[in-house]
C-alpha cells in the first residue's frame, strides 16, 4: 500500500510544513546525514560477535543507520558541581552513552567562582544580590570526572584561579551596572560577560578541532557543566539534525550552520561595542535578541522535553536554589508537567541538590 507521508529522502530544512507532516507520520525526519531509511532492509546479520556485549545500547539500536553524524558537546562555565557524582555520572550514562554515535566532548571549565547566586529561585529582581564565599572545584576531582566522560587533555581548557571575563573597552559599561537590584548589579553584568566568554571559548575549541582533524560536525551542543541528567535522551538515530533545540540557556543543541551565530556572535557584539546589556534586560534575553523567529524548535523559545539536564547547586545557602520550577517529567511534549505536579519521590530537590551523591570524590 502506498504511503501518504512525504518521501523519506527529503532533506531540505526550509519547509516547516513538510517537517511537521513527516513528524506526524511517525518518523523523526530528516534522517541522519549519510544514511538511508531501511524500507528495503539491506543489511547483513551480525554473527561474528554478540552485539549486545560489544556495542553501546544506542549504537545497537541505531546499527542500521551507520555511519553516525559527528556531533560536538562542549561543557562551558564555572565547574561548581561538575565533579559531583550525581552530575558527571548522569552526564555520562544518560547523555553521552544514551546518545551513542560519534560524540566528541570538550570542556572549558573555571574552577573558582565567587559571584554566588545572582538570582535565586523565586527572588524578584528588586531584591539584593547574594554574593557568598568562593566556590572552588577540586582540580583532582574535576580531572577524574573529565576522564570518566572521555575528555582528553587536547580537548580541555581549565582556568585554575578565580577568573572574571574582562569588561569591554567601550563606553562606561561598569557604571551602568552598579545598582542594588539583581539585573542592575555588577554581579549580574559579570555573569553575562562570563557566559559570553564560555560560549565563545567552546566555539573556538570546536573550530580548532575541526581544522586540526578535518572533521566537520553536524551539530554543536553547548551545556553548562553543573547539569545532572536524571533521565536518558534518545539514541542518535532518533534525532533531527536540521533544527536547533534548547533547555533554558543551560543547553543549546545547534546545527553547525547556526553554531557561530549562537555561540560566537554575542561575544563579537559585546566586545565590538555593537550591543550591550540594557537596563533591566535579562541575560537570557541578551542572547536571544537578534535571533530569527524560527531559530528554536519546537517554536519561539520553548524548551525541548528530551533535554533533562538540570542545574545542581553546591549544598550552600550562598549558592541559592536549584530552580526546580524548570524540572519536568521526561517525554512530556510540550513540557507541561512541572515539578509542582509531581508526586513525592519524583521531587526535583530529592533527585538533585538533596541527593546523598551530591558531592565530589
Amino acid at each position: 500500500m502506498g504511503s501518504l507521508c512525504p518521501s523519506s529522502r527529503w532533506r531540505s530544512p526550509s519547509s516547516r510544513l513538510l517537517l511537521l507532516a513527516l513528524t506526524l507520520c511517525g518518523g523523526t525526519p530528516p534522517y541522519p546525514p549519510g544514511t538511508d531509511h531501511g524500507w528495503t532492509f539491506r543489511h547483513t546479520k551480525v554473527t561474528s560477535e554478540p552485539p549486545a556485549e560489544t556495542h553501546r545500547v544506542a549504537d545497537l539500536v541505531c546499527s542500521f543507520y551507520f555511519p553516525a553524524p559527528q556531533v560536538a558537546l562542549c561543557l562551558g562555565g564555572a565547574a561548581r558541581t561538575f565533579a559531583h557524582h550525581v552530575v558527571y555520572r548522569t552526564l555520562k550514562a544518560n547523555f553521552i552513552d544514551a546518545y551513542g554515535g560519534n560524540l566528541t566532548t570538550f570542556a572549558y571549565l573555571k574552577l573558582e567562582d565567587e559571584r554566588g547566586s545572582v538570582l535565586e529561585d523565586g527572588v524578584s529582581a528588586k531584591q539584593g544580590v547574594r554574593v557568598g564565599d568562593t566556590t572552588r572545584a577540586d582540580l583532582s576531582s574535576v580531572l577524574y570526572a573529565l576522564r570518566h566522560i572521555g575528555v582528553d587533555e587536547a580537548r580541555m581548557d581549565l582556568v585554575l584561579g578565580n577568573h572574571s571575563a574582562p569588561a569591554p573597552a567601550c563606553g562606561d559599561y561598569r557604571a551602568r551596572h552598579d545598582g542594588l537590584g539583581v539585573r542592575d548589579s555588577l554581579a549580574y553584568y559579570k555573569s553575562l560577560l562570563g557566559q559570553i566568554e564560555n560560549r565563545k571559548k567552546c566555539y573556538d575549541m570546536v573550530v580548532a578541532h575541526e581544522e586540526r582533524t578535518g572533521v566537520r560536525f553536524a551539530s554543536v551542543i553547548f551545556a553548562r557543566p553543573d547539569l545532572a541528567w536524571p533521565f536518558p535522551i534518545v539514541p542518535w538515530c532518533a534525532h533531527n539534525y536540521f533544527t536547533n533545540r534548547k533547555k533554558q540557556d543551560w543547553i543549546w543543541w545547534l546545527t553547525r550552520a547556526d553554531a557561530k551565530e549562537a555561540l560566537s556572535r554575542p561575544h563579537d557584539d559585546m566586545y565590538g561595542c555593537r550591543r550591550e546589556l540594557k537596563d533591566g534586560q535579562t541575560v537570557e534575553d541578551y542572547f536571544y535578541t537578534g535571533q530569527r523567529n524560527d531559530f528554536w524548535y519546537p517554536g519561539g523559545r520553548g524548551d525541548h522535553a528530551q533535554l533533562s539536564g538540570h542545574i545542581v547547586r553546591v549544598p550552600s545557602v550562598t549558592m541559592g536554589a536549584t530552580m526546580c520550577k524548570q524540572f519536568v517529567m521526561p517525554g512530556i511534549w510540550p513540557a507541561i508537567m512541572k515539578d509542582e505536579a509531581l508526586p513525592r519521590g519524583w521531587n526535583c530537590g530529592e533527585i538533585l541538590h538533596g541527593n546523598p551523591y551530591n558531592h565530589p570524590n
